[in-house]
């Protein structure tokens, strides 16, 4: 693998003009100014997609504030999401993948202390200092062909979902690696790793940045993967003295990949959907290759099914493990157990529901230029389980 790694790069080095112009692989996304332009006059709401000028560390004035903030409130809301899609004309592949970008909001004495910084990791510093797409990320190539990507796989952690204030320390979450410890001056501390439990190094799993939170114990639910030859799924706990143990791991389909974004949380289960779209082992050999990113070799495999594992979630046990009619979803509302009439054990499981994944997917790949379909929009559902009889009702 190193040998043809560095033929292909050198190769890369030979033939600047065919590399420059992208021939054989997909390229880094681009928009001019002019085009960008041109849709923000379509529709003004896609200018939310654009990076924050500048960081800031300021008080609120009061002129800007309109009626009063209670005197009794003090705290800080912690925020994480997509802080930058594009560097110059330079777009990045897939709205999932920007720039992680953490807000706090400060409330003391009626007063409002506003911060806001970049997660400060190696990719966002490479990109900044080029000012362009410099890192091949899981959607998006570098320019050159499959010569400037081949073997190049992506280990880029974009911390761009979510936050968590566990146990003293603040970190920014993202399902593609571990989580990233930050200091309460949003300054970013470095990857938090635990063990051979989860880090971003391929062998570890990976920590979603969709977290539960036991409200009795206030101890921290969370699943992670493991892809490769034997792709997996585990479950972990993490207490408030950071201490995190694994519960469970639930072996995956070999040799494919699968996105589990969120999971269903009740009192007694861990739920979870592994729906059909996925990238299988053709269209990984086409990543390995350079062709194509990661994100690009998903394929919804309609007729397949979704399968659904209910986990005790407090000693790991596998419940129930069933196949359902296909059903795409990223995120789960709540989940309830309660007594059938028959004395059956059912879980009833509330979700968003795309009913076009595909759609969806292509939209979120394009949030400049696309108007998301009415199909692929979320639905709110409910599915009821029985769970002593291992079927969906």
């Amino acid at each position: 693998v190193y040998g043809l790694q560095s033929i292909f790069y050198f190769l890369h080095l030979v033939f600047p003009f065919i590399n420059m112009k992208g021939w054989f692989g997909y390229r880094t996304p681009t928009i001019s100014a002019e085009r960008l332009q041109k849709h923000f006059d379509e529709a003004p709401w896609r200018r939310a997609f654009e990076p924050p000028e500048q960081e800031v560390d300021m008080i609120i004035s009061s002129d800007c504030i309109e009626g009063k903030i209670p005197p009794n409130i003090e705290g800080t809301v912690f925020g994480n999401g997509v802080g930058r899609q594009r560097y110059g004309e330079h777009v990045y592949g897939h709205w999932f993948e920007g720039d992680g970008h953490v807000t706090s909001f400060c409330y003391k004495e009626g007063k409002v202390r506003v911060r806001n910084k970049f997660v400060d990791q190696r990719r966002y510093k490479e990109n900044a200092a080029a000012n362009k797409i410099v890192s091949r990320g899981p959607w998006t190539n570098v320019n050159g062909g499959v010569f400037g990507n081949a073997f190049r796989l992506s280990k880029t952690n974009p911390s761009n979902t979510s936050v968590i204030h566990h146990g003293g320390k603040l970190f920014a979450l993202c399902e593609a690696g571990a989580p990233v410890e930050m200091g309460d001056d949003l300054s970013t501390i470095g990857e938090r790793t635990f063990g051979d439990l989860v880090g971003s190094d391929g062998k570890a799993c990976t920590f979603s940045a969709h977290y539960k939170i036991d409200p009795a114990t206030g101890t921290v639910f969370n699943h992670g993967m493991v892809y490769g030859k034997d792709s997996s799924m585990s479950l972990f706990s993490w207490n408030k003295n950071l201490e995190m143990q694994k519960i469970t791991t639930v072996p995956l389909e070999p040799n494919t990949i699968q996105f589990v974004h969120d999971s269903c949380f009740s009192k007694k289960y861990s739920t979870f959907f592994f729906d059909s779209f996925k990238a299988d082992k053709k269209g990984l050999l086409s990543v390995l290759l350079g062709y194509k990113p990661l994100g690009y070799a998903f394929e919804e495999h309609i007729g397949e099914g979704t399968r659904v594992v209910v986990l005790n979630r407090e000693n790991g046990t596998i419940v129930a493990d069933m196949k359902i009619e296909d059903t795409h979803t990223y995120h789960f509302v709540t989940g309830v157990d309660r007594i059938g009439d028959d004395g059956e054990e059912l879980l009833d499981v509330y979700f968003f529901r795309y009913m076009d994944r595909t759609g969806l997917e292509e939209f979120l790949r394009s949030v400049y230029t696309r108007t998301l379909p009415d199909a692929a929009s979320a639905t709110l559902w409910k599915y009821t389980f029985d769970v002593t009889h291992k079927k969906l009702m």
